[in-house]
């Protein structure tokens, strides 16, 4: 459904747009919900992933994942730079964790 509104996607899914957007409220509700555990993690792994827009205008994409508790930690948009990597570092600096791991 990418690029599509909410009345799009509820056209196309034979629902309302208000269900669409409660959908992603609930969501969202259950992100938090993950987020706000807790529990010390094992291994958090360390991503990132780029797309451009326009010809070279790179995005990259930082995400961080409980390995083995398959959970979503936090992201971050930006650059390749040290600017967002300290913006991602000071999301996800406070959680508990043993090891931090990238690219196996």
């Amino acid at each position: 459904m990418e690029g599509l509104g909410f009345r799009s996607i509820g056209r196309f899914c034979g629902v309302s747009n208000v269900s669409v957007l409660n959908w992603i409220k609930n969501f969202g509700e259950e992100i938090q919900t993950l987020h706000s555990a807790s529990k010390i993690i094992g291994v958090v792994e360390v991503d990132e992933i780029y797309t451009y827009i326009g010809k070279k205008n790179y995005c990259w994409i930082w995400i961080a994942v409980d390995r083995y508790g398959k959970r979503f930690i936090n992201f971050t948009i930006g650059s390749r730079g040290n600017e967002t990597v300290s913006e991602f570092w000071s999301k996800i600096s406070h959680i508990e964790m043993n090891y931090g791991a990238s690219d196996y």
